[in-house]
């Protein structure tokens, strides 16, 4: 299937259909994450919801698990992050242009982060980081309903508390 925004082919095939044709591919735990993820990012934004997304997990519990700063150059949208957890000293860092003049840090535990993953980003860690950090991240490297990448997305900012 041709990407509708890049000069590439790609097919990204529905978890359903992927169970039934790699049933060793996800183990349950992950399915079951998968499909409360599902869940939650159509509470927060149908829209983004109802087209093709990654879902991305993550652990870190050790300041030797940060995540240096990085740009997320296939994304064609907007992403979400959700950070959950018993922890203290982490948060995100999302600048809000390419050069990294100016950022905006999201230290929040149970609510979502509405970021463009286009721009530069990272998770700080203080000298003191403790505890167990979970982290939701929603992405698009396609989404067959799209014609052309979507506008960067200037702010970032807190969407809600997360309905959990």
């Amino acid at each position: 299937v041709p990407h509708p925004t890049r000069n590439t082919a790609a097919y990204v095939a529905p978890i359903s259909e992927q169970l039934k044709s790699r049933p060793r591919r996800f183990t349950q735990l992950q399915y079951e994450c998968y499909c409360i993820a599902r869940e939650m990012i159509g509470l927060v934004d149908p829209d983004y919801a109802s087209g093709e997304y990654i879902v991305q997990f993550a652990y870190m519990n050790s300041k030797a698990h940060y995540v240096k700063v990085h740009t997320d150059n296939h994304d064609i949208s907007y992403q979400y992050v959700l950070t959950l957890g018993d922890f203290a000293g982490a948060s995100l860092r999302a600048y809000l242009s390419k050069d990294r003049s100016s950022y905006l840090d999201f230290a929040t535990i149970g609510s979502f982060v509405k970021v463009d993953g286009r721009h530069p980003h990272e998770v700080i860690l203080s000298p003191n980081f403790r505890g167990d950090r979970f982290t939701c991240i929603w992405y698009k490297n396609y989404d067959r309903r799209k014609r052309r990448d979507d506008a960067i997305l200037k702010t970032p900012y807190v969407v809600n508390e997360a309905m959990l």
